[in-house]
């Protein structure tokens, strides 16, 4: 997964299989995925990066929750140009 900012290019790799939760399952979206207790502070000071995608599950519907979770690889200013596998 690639984003842009005006900055740079964050890459992402997709280190597990997408799952689906209930909306009530509110620690998927921690800094720390799973655990509901973590923080941002204690996530970084564990050296996790985590994205999380989330959207409703099935489409157009609000009874559950499709979630991917990916860890961060690399950061690279613009003036570097895109990533490798970047298209």
């Amino acid at each position: 997964i690639y984003i842009q900012t005006e900055l740079g290019y964050y890459t992402y790799v997709i280190k597990q299989d997408k799952y689906i939760v209930k909306p009530s399952a509110i620690e998927v979206v921690s800094p720390i995925p799973g655990d509901l207790g973590s923080s941002y502070e204690r996530a970084v000071m564990n050296g996790n990066k985590t994205l999380t995608l989330t959207t409703c599950w099935p489409e157009w519907s609000n009874t559950e929750r499709l979630i991917v979770h990916a860890e961060f690889v690399e950061w690279r200013p613009l003036e570097a140009g895109k990533p490798a596998g970047m298209g």
